[in-house]
């Protein structure tokens, strides 16, 4: 859909380039399939959910097929309304360096995704000598169809479904796996469950280092530095760490893992620096998220500029004061808040009178004393300003990455 309106043509080409066929969504590239799988972001009023169905074609939803990759093979799935990507990456990372060849099905990517994509250009035998790390979403309310060897549960707050169900949802997950991995505070029960203790680390601080980020923590008595940035990326490294000691690699081989890990992209990315700011990229966009990257950003930079992109309408009318209120209550004085207008590549929406005006005023009622602005950003704002950090927030718009990048290389220039 994005492709279809003429957007982020350089993507198109790298797809292509790697070998993916691309087709309009106008349904003409299921006439020679014999299985249709989607996201829950495509509608049943799509032309190719359409001739889909009055042809008779099976449709899976994404979940199904990770469900049954999972059960074909040695699974580790990692779930959680927060930090399963960055976990799951992490532990894809630890697994290859203990050469056990694992697998990966995880919604973001590293940030030298180019070269583990060229590992795995020939086709994968799906069995269970395979190790697979797979990113089970909730936001389908599927979490249920999955059976993994080792399941994960890094957090449960509020996001896509009402807490209650996703309660349910994360149980029922649970409750399936051979072997379940959670923090000490969910309450969370399993035939096979293993407690940790994701807080219990003493935080040493961050240091930029040949372009890179790193923040150094030490746990169980052990010394790691990670390239990533915050507490909460901390968590996500032992929750990591945590499953593979389940998994008997040891903690020698774990910390030499850990010193070549590259990043994960969006994941509070370092991108360049704007005269004296330093220019993140982050993925932040539900209530847990934004909370958690602003109150890291704030712990080491003492002004910032956040430019957020909401990444629906749907999403404002349902969580828009919890969105707000963790702007209003980890923005301080010194900072500046800029939301840009609501991300819509077409489909179905809500009211959009739940947009970026909506949720400034939300903010605004809950702390009269940020400054904020709302609309597309205006590049003379940062030759007038002085930030620490300069932050671009949000999901699914694929611009923001290359914002960031922009700003990165304005050099001071107007």
């Amino acid at each position: 859909r994005f492709f279809d309106q003429n957007n982020q043509q350089n993507l198109k080409n790298k797809l292509i380039k790697h070998g993916f066929i691309i087709h309009s969504e106008n349904g003409e590239g299921i006439d020679r399939c014999d299985l249709l799988i989607r996201s829950t972001a495509v509608e049943n009023s799509t032309a190719t959910i359409q001739k889909a169905i009055k042809q008779g074609l099976p449709i899976l939803e994404r979940t199904q097929v990770y469900a049954m990759i999972s059960a074909l093979t040695t699974s580790i799935c990692i779930a959680g309304t927060s930090g399963k990507s960055t976990t799951g990456l992490i532990l894809f990372h630890l697994l290859r360096f203990a050469r056990k060849h694992p697998a990966a099905l995880i919604g973001a990517k590293l940030q030298l995704s180019d070269f583990y994509l060229n590992l795995y250009k020939n086709s994968l035998i799906l069995n269970k000598k395979l190790i697979t790390v797979i990113e089970a979403d909730e936001s389908e309310g599927l979490l249920n169809l999955y059976h993994p060897n080792y399941s994960v549960i890094t957090n449960i707050s509020e996001d896509h479904l009402d807490l209650n169900l996703l309660y349910n949802s994360f149980q029922s997950f649970a409750n399936n796996s051979k072997v379940c991995l959670i923090p000490s505070e969910l309450n969370i029960t399993a035939p096979s469950l293993n407690i940790y203790k994701p807080k219990n680390y003493q935080y040493q601080g961050i240091k930029i280092e040949n372009g890179k980020i790193y923040t150094s923590f030490e746990h169980e008595g052990l010394c790691f530095k990670i390239p990533l940035m915050g507490r909460h990326n901390i968590e996500n490294t032992i929750t990591a760490i945590s499953t593979a000691k389940l998994l008997d690699i040891p903690y020698e081989t774990i910390n030499s893992a850990l010193t070549s890990f590259p990043g994960v992209h969006r994941r509070l990315e370092l991108v360049g620096k704007f005269k004296q700011s330093f220019i993140f990229d982050d993925f932040a966009h539900n209530p847990a998220k934004i909370k958690a990257s602003l109150g890291s950003l704030a712990e080491s930079f003492d002004s910032l500029l956040i430019i957020f992109r909401p990444h629906g309408f749907s999403p404002l009318k349902k969580y828009g004061n919890l969105i707000a209120q963790s702007f209003s209550r980890n923005l301080r004085k010194q900072d500046f808040l800029w939301i840009l207008p609501v991300f819509y590549s077409g489909g179905t929406t809500a009211d959009q009178n739940y947009n970026q005006d909506y949720l400034a005023d939300l903010i605004s009622r809950d702390n009269s004393d940020l400054r904020i602005t709302t609309g597309e950003f205006r590049f003379n704002h940062l030759n007038c300003n002085n930030y620490e950090a300069v932050v671009t927030m949000g999901a699914r718009d694929p611009s923001l990455p290359l914002l960031a990048r922009r700003i990165a290389q304005i050099d001071g220039r107007s």
